[in-house]
């Protein structure tokens, strides 16, 4: 499968064309990458999907249609493994570069198929089943009109009445008990914002697998997920926190989804709450610390877990921005995209992308899938955002 596509990605980026081809700028290139992914994402996760397999023959043959109008740079772009494109989706490319039909594109789907894998999730390197795409709604939390207008938060009956169908009915209720909960904080202060949310998500989802552990991946879930499921890891509460902030009118420059290390955990997400005129952030955790005890809850401040659980800094994410920290908690804002360095984080931003704040885009992040090299920073600050 390799040596094909490399051989495949030779043809379409070394051997010339019989006709001579208009030289194409990379903004062209990837406004036509980025066309082709939301096609590719739309057909994958429908509503109408068959047994085991995200895409219908009409879907392939759409695939199809939209692939052989892309320019050849844009199709070597896409095939080019440095772009992301994990095995499942590579596969799908190789066959409308080959012109396969749907009835050997499906056989040679099979394999993936007795996984039950999402080809979305796959998109990212952070696999879920169709069968759990289908029960957490995925297949509907991408499309749609913003469930928020003006701050005030509106999940759709139709979403509900999905929910109730394939979660039961208290999914339903953990729904509308979080929707409420963003309505009626509206108006109260930021400190009281950040700890009904903390409480809030302490009582409702109990602290849980990964979706992904058993295939060995990580999957971020958003926060419609990890409330239809009840329960989430680390990085589930910490979308959920972080989510529920940005719907409570709390700026992005204030917040951080941090990744952090512990003695006895070397990866940990945390949500960095900075407010205003205070030089020390909360930490919203959904841990209680070890040597703090219960007395502190889930809200400590950052000085307290550094001192007294070793807790260490090492990355910043918001929707818009990657952070590095050193020497505690001064930062480094990288010009790597936040997406593409967790792509697990880029799922969960898309799959949250209609609770997000209006006017905040989400797109698949395509175009800059590398690690931040060593100095690769432009700015170098301490957390102190302006107010």
């Amino acid at each position: 499968m390799k040596k094909l596509f490399l051989c495949l990605l030779a043809l379409v980026t070394v051997t010339p064309s019989a006709t001579a081809q208009p030289e194409i700028d990379t903004a062209t290139i990837s406004a036509a990458a980025d066309s082709f992914n939301a096609l590719f994402q739309q057909v994958d996760l429908n509503t109408a999907l068959q047994d085991r397999y995200a895409i219908t023959a009409d879907e392939y043959q759409q695939l199809d249609a939209a692939w052989h109008d892309l320019p050849a740079p844009a199709q070597a772009y896409l095939m080019n493994p440095q772009t992301g494109w994990a095995d499942f989706a590579s596969m799908v490319l190789h066959d409308l570069y080959l012109q396969t039909p749907w009835e050997d594109h499906v056989a040679k789907a099979s394999r993936y198929a007795r996984n039950d894998l999402s080809l979305t999730q796959s998109r990212f390197r952070n696999e879920i089943t169709v069968h759990r795409a289908r029960q957490t709604l995925v297949d509907l939390l991408q499309t749609g009109t913003p469930m928020v207008t003006d701050g005030h938060l509106t999940i759709p009956a139709s979403l509900k009445a999905e929910a109730a169908e394939r979660a039961g009915r208290k999914a339903v209720r953990r729904l509308t008990a979080w929707e409420h909960l963003i309505n009626e904080q509206q108006h109260g202060t930021e400190h009281e914002k950040v700890h009904a949310v903390s409480a809030f998500f302490a009582r409702t989802i109990r602290a849980g697998s990964d979706l992904g552990l058993q295939d060995g991946n990580d999957y971020w879930q958003s926060p419609i997920e990890t409330l239809l499921r009840g329960r989430g890891d680390c990085d589930d509460f910490a979308m959920a926190h972080y989510v529920s902030l940005r719907l409570l009118g709390i700026p992005a420059h204030r917040l951080r989804i941090a990744i952090v290390r512990l003695p006895d955990i070397p990866g940990h997400s945390v949500v960095l709450y900075h407010p205003p005129g205070n030089e020390d952030p909360l930490v919203l955790d959904n841990m209680i610390s070890d040597r703090l005890g219960r007395e502190w809850g889930r809200i400590t401040p950052l000085r307290l877990r550094m001192t007294f659980d070793q807790m260490e800094l090492q990355w910043g994410l918001t929707e818009h921005t990657l952070t590095e920290f050193y020497e505690g908690d001064k930062e480094r804002v990288s010009s790597t995209d936040p997406r593409a360095f967790i792509p697990a984080f880029a799922t969960a931003l898309k799959n949250a992308q209609r609770l997000l704040p209006e006017g905040t885009a989400i797109q698949p992040a395509v175009a800059t899938l590398h690690l931040p090299l060593p100095g690769a920073t432009v700015a170098a600050t301490s957390l102190k955002p302006s107010p």
